[in-house]
């Protein structure tokens, strides 16, 4: 194809006939840019088809870790709010000095624990790794950093404070004040009378019963917020 333009070209000038082949040459010109920026438009409908198909797997990835979070925040905070319960009437229990009951042991099983809540993040980190945390959705990508960066955060410092109030206020309590413990499920404390009199089980209960209700409500966003991200993912 150059061949025969170049062989057209000198036939033209050969021939004197310069205003042809200024005409021609223009010519020639503007089918080269016409082919430059069609080459370019197809480099630019690649990268963009690569673009959203990579963007496709990462929110793919982001949903079943949105669907495992909240299966996972749901079922702890249901025992949550079953231990705030728990923890309430133990403390009326203490108030009101009642004796010792089936009911109290049971809630006694339930003070001041610890419950894991796994919380994957794997899709988002592959998000920020691959560069296309600016995504054009506005409203998703304001929702998924909210939610990654901040409520998740909060999330996790509340598991790790009930830990520690767990491993070093609680266990230490229960070795020397219980006869029998089972997590979650009872208590059986050597002496119930004394441990109602004792002002610094009081105490400790209600601080940690203000942690706990921290703890259910920030589980709560988590859960209001990572449904929300999964509905604008099905979208």
């Amino acid at each position: 194809m150059i061949r025969l333009f170049r062989k057209v070209r000198n036939q033209l000038l050969s021939e004197g006939k310069y205003s042809i082949y200024i005409l021609y040459a223009s010519g020639e010109v503007f089918l080269v840019m016409i082919g430059i920026l069609l080459a370019l438009q197809i480099d630019n409908w690649n990268d963009h088809h690569k673009t959203q198909k990579e963007l496709s797997e990462i929110f793919d990835e982001i949903h079943d870790d949105l669907v495992l979070d909240t299966t996972s925040v749901s079922r702890i905070l249901t025992e949550r709010i079953l231990d705030n319960q728990a923890q309430e009437r133990i403390i009326f229990a203490i108030q009101n000095d009642l004796s010792f009951s089936d009911q109290i042991q049971n809630d006694l099983g339930r003070l001041m624990l610890k419950r894991s809540v796994p919380l994957v993040s794997s899709g988002f980190n592959l998000l920020k790794e691959s560069k296309l945390i600016s995504i054009d959705d506005k409203i998703l990508r304001t929702a998924l950093i909210e939610y990654y960066e901040q409520v998740v955060i909060r999330m996790k410092d509340e598991f790790q404070e009930d830990g520690y109030e767990f491993e070093t206020v609680w266990l230490p309590y229960v070795r020397h004040n219980f006869i029998e413990w089972k997590f979650g499920n009872y208590g059986v404390p050597v002496d119930w009378e004394s441990m109602k009199d004792d002002p610094n089980f009081r105490i400790t209960l209600q601080m940690n019963l203000n942690n706990l209700n921290m703890t259910i409500l920030e589980m709560q966003n988590g859960l209001s917020s990572a449904t929300y991200i999964l509905e604008l993912l099905d979208q």
